[in-house]
């Protein structure tokens, strides 16, 4: 074998190394991690004691995901505000910062999360609000229904929540010293655009 046959062969050998290394990469392509923002409207209700209150809340959310072709995973903080009013009248407000993963595959993502949460409802009576703080829970399920970039969208959201708040004790007379402690459940369906 000539001395030019071998270098055509060595050629020809790493051509194929090169070609099927490269081809290896392009069949897995690495994850893209991003900045992203979430801005949602919905409307709900939610239930503490026995009272039930029907609402709006509106939700900003921002934080990072990272892509691939097929898959997301995000992870970041939402901010929400609720307004509403119970049967009766009585109107509620809540404001609540939390933080929690969302995995997503095709059009579908599910996450949770915990939060710190503030609420406040009217007495009926007049006077100061019932107000408290408190920690919960929520869980997220998304639908992206009309995609606006690659890994940008407008999606459907459903949000059941559980909240635990405690409140400033009802009076300082004797009996009138039970604190203010309630469990808040809450559910929301709207709609939101990823950025």
């Amino acid at each position: 074998m000539s001395a030019r046959s071998r270098i055509l062969m060595a050629a020809s050998i790493m051509a194929c190394i090169i070609g099927s290394t490269g081809a290896a990469a392009a069949a897995a392509p690495r994850a893209i991690t991003e900045l992203t923002g979430e801005l949602d409207l919905g409307a709900g209700v939610r239930r503490v004691h026995d009272v039930m209150t029907r609402g709006f809340e509106a939700q900003l959310g921002i934080g990072f995901q990272s892509c691939r072709p097929s898959s997301c995973f995000r992870f970041g903080f939402v901010g929400n505000g609720f307004y509403g009013s119970s049967v009766e009248g009585l109107r509620t407000y809540a404001l609540s910062l939390g933080v929690g993963p969302e995995a997503g595959i095709g059009r579908f993502s599910v996450g949770g999360g915990l939060r710190a949460t503030r609420t406040s409802i009217e007495r009926a009576t007049g006077g100061d609000p019932m107000a408290g703080g408190g920690v919960g829970v929520f869980a997220r399920f998304a639908f992206d229904v009309y995609p606006i970039a690659e890994r940008s969208a407008v999606y459907v959201y459903l949000v059941p929540s559980a909240d635990f708040l405690t409140g400033k004790k009802y009076g300082e007379g004797p009996g009138q010293t039970r604190a203010n402690n309630a469990s808040v459940l809450s559910c929301f369906l709207g709609v939101g655009a990823r950025i």
